[in-house]
């Protein structure tokens, strides 16, 4: 699941605020005009390519393989299956939180319609290297239906944010139950909850319209450069929806229930392997976890993800075959997850031509 994807998308965005200035309109383009820079696209599949591979190889060849087949092979089957399943409504509940933002625009999108675009989505995140990631599949899915770039993309960016706060918010809660006997885990403990802190300082922000607007307008005057651009974007773009409480709480809500099941799952795995590993060892190393696979520089995660679980995992007492072992039994539950997708993709009518004006449009450029 790629939760920093919004720093994509947040290049790209359109405001579409009624107040929104001229000098911002003028610097607008049209993000769905055919791509010219086709090498760039497939130089960005090719690296994810390389860096996923040379991340495998890497832990592939520090691992000693014997003991984490040996717990692949006393895994409790029962509880595995039960991981596959959650992993399936896991994907389903986040058309739920998609379509609570899309409601804003009273589009007529319910969760149950925006099920096959999100398991597509998902699909193309964690198993293909395609040059358009999923949520910009899931973005165009909303554009092609007559709808605007910014209502297509803005919605994405907002939950994503907001599930990564989320996530570091559960990692900061574990805090207190656990005993701090690693120095990594100790310095993880220090800046965790100085960084939810901003996070949801960042969030009130951007939000309220009082403290929103000054500040837009202050850093508008460096708007040239490209990273004071990009935040411009990205916070015109979440304003919109972080301004109305409800839905802000409501997107909370769904994101804190994905993550939950989510730590469930792991734990359901360690368990399934033998290890005795506390539930809230968990619900610090998770969120970590995921928070590192979504650094858009593999192919969903992957590499990031089974790496960052062996190490933090170990620091937490489990056993290197363990901790392998769960990593890779999380890694088939992602891709079993996700291949509802590949159905949902080969029953769309023009699939073909969906994937190829999609990778034309410069979302991800």
């Amino acid at each position: 699941m790629h939760c920093c994807m919004w720093l994509a998308l947040g290049c790209t965005v359109q405001h579409f605020s009624p107040q929104r200035t001229r000098r911002s309109q003028s610097k607008q383009t049209n993000i769905f005009s055919p791509a010219t820079s086709v090498v760039n696209t497939m130089l960005k599949s090719i690296i994810k390519i390389v860096v996923s591979g040379a991340l495998v190889a890497l832990l592939a060849y520090s691992l000693e393989w014997q003991p984490v087949l040996d717990s692949l092979a006393q895994a409790h089957k029962g509880l595995v299956g039960v991981v596959l399943i959650l992993q399936i409504l896991v994907f389903a509940i986040s058309s739920g939180r998609w379509s609570a933002i899309l409601a804003t625009h009273d589009l007529g999108y319910s969760a149950k319609k925006l099920i096959p675009p999100t398991f597509i989505g998902c699909f193309f995140n964690n198993l293909l290297p395609s040059a358009t990631g999923g949520d910009m599949l899931r973005a165009y899915y909303i554009y092609r239906q007559g709808h605007g770039s910014a209502i297509a993309i803005s919605p994405i960016i907002t939950e994503r944010i907001i599930g990564l706060v989320v996530m570091i918010g559960l990692a900061t809660l574990a805090l207190p139950f656990l005993t701090l006997s690693s120095p990594l885990i100790e310095s993880i403990a220090q800046v965790l909850p100085w960084f939810f802190l901003l996070g949801i300082l960042g969030l009130i922000t951007v939000g309220m319209r009082l403290s929103y607007r000054p500040l837009h307008t202050f850093f508008e005057r460096w708007d040239k450069w490209k990273p004071v651009n990009i935040l411009l974007r990205i916070t015109e773009a979440c304003h919109t929806y972080l301004n109305r409480p409800g839905l802000v709480l409501k997107i909370i809500g769904y994101s804190a229930a994905l993550q939950v099941l989510e730590i469930i799952g792991f734990w359901l795995l360690g368990l399934s392997v033998g290890s005795d590993l506390s539930f809230y060892a968990y619900l610090l190393i998770v969120p970590l976890v995921l928070v590192a696979s979504s650094l858009p520089v593999t192919i969903g995660g992957l590499g990031v993800r089974e790496a960052a679980a062996v190490s933090l995992f170990a620091v937490m007492g489990m056993s290197q075959a363990d901790g392998a072992a769960v990593a890779l039994l999380f890694l088939v539950a992602i891709i079993f997850g996700s291949l509802p997708g590949l159905y949902f993709f080969l029953t769309m009518k023009d699939h073909n031509k969906f994937l190829s004006q999609a990778d034309q449009s410069q979302l991800g450029s």
